[in-house]
């Protein structure tokens, strides 16, 4: 009888061990409800003592999840609750990047007020402008270079947001830039000023906009290629034309002011 009721007392133990469900991880429903939009999920994961700021595998926070997926007001209520703005993922990528990158000039303006820094860089050296511009995302770019944001800022590779703007043919974003003094002639590491990227994708209208803003025709790469040849190789006979005439130009100038 003994052994009977032990085996039994078991058994039962067994079973409600079995069915006991698993600790909530609040954390984790943290990150779920924010992005899914889910403001009352969101606020019970907080009150049941989810931390704010806690991150999953790729170091992605909620406030990271709900502005990724465009959130907006969960966005709004874990800033309030305390979550950091800066907080960068496993590539080095904060909430405003994210933001900037996906074009939402909303959840942007957001984390701008709320003091997201502007001048935060990922892995790749690149920040919320140049992933900005490199998006096309005219109207965010305006609103950054509004907050401060470096247009001379380079990444890694040395590409400034003007050389992503000139290779795209994105004039509209190289005005911007301009105006908000970017370097015309800025080399990447491998020697490309915009004024060659420009030529090499065939963007006329930005060719002309840098050749007015006093982009100089004959700046060369090491291995002596420059935007005359860039133009050549593909193939942009009318912007090859522009580019011999103005390369006349300043030599006709430059020849000029020596005879003085």
């Amino acid at each position: 009888m003994r052994g009977r009721w032990l085996l039994s007392s078991i058994l039962c133990c067994s079973l409600v061990w079995a069915q006991s469900p698993e600790p909530t991880d609040w954390n984790a429903s943290l990150r779920q409800a924010a992005a899914g939009g889910r403001l009352s999920g969101v606020d019970s994961a907080l009150i049941a003592g989810a931390e704010v700021d806690a991150a999953n595998t790729k170091g992605r926070t909620a406030l990271m999840q709900a502005v990724f997926f465009g959130n907006q007001w969960v966005a709004m209520r874990l800033i309030a609750a305390g979550a950091d703005p800066d907080a960068k993922d496993a590539r080095g990528r904060t909430a405003l990047m994210i933001a900037a990158q996906r074009g939402d000039l909303n959840l942007v303006e957001l984390l701008l007020v709320s003091g997201a820094d502007v001048g935060a860089v990922d892995v790749t050296g690149r920040g919320p402008l140049a992933l900005a511009v490199a998006g096309g995302h005219e109207d965010v770019v305006r609103l950054l270079l509004r907050h401060g944001a470096d247009p001379k800022q380079a990444d890694a590779r040395g590409y400034t947001p003007l050389h992503w703007a000139a290779e795209q043919g994105k004039v509209e974003v190289v005005r911007m830039l301009l105006t908000a003094g970017a370097e015309v002639d800025a080399k990447t590491a491998a020697g490309l000023t915009p004024l060659m990227l420009a030529a090499s994708r065939g963007a006329e209208a930005v060719v002309e906009v840098l050749l007015g803003a006093g982009a100089k025709v004959d700046e060369t790469t090491p291995e002596g290629m420059d935007a005359l040849k860039s133009a050549q190789v593909a193939g942009f006979e009318d912007i090859a034309d522009r580019l011999e005439e103005a390369k006349a130009e300043a030599e006709a100038g430059a020849e000029g002011g020596q005879g003085e």
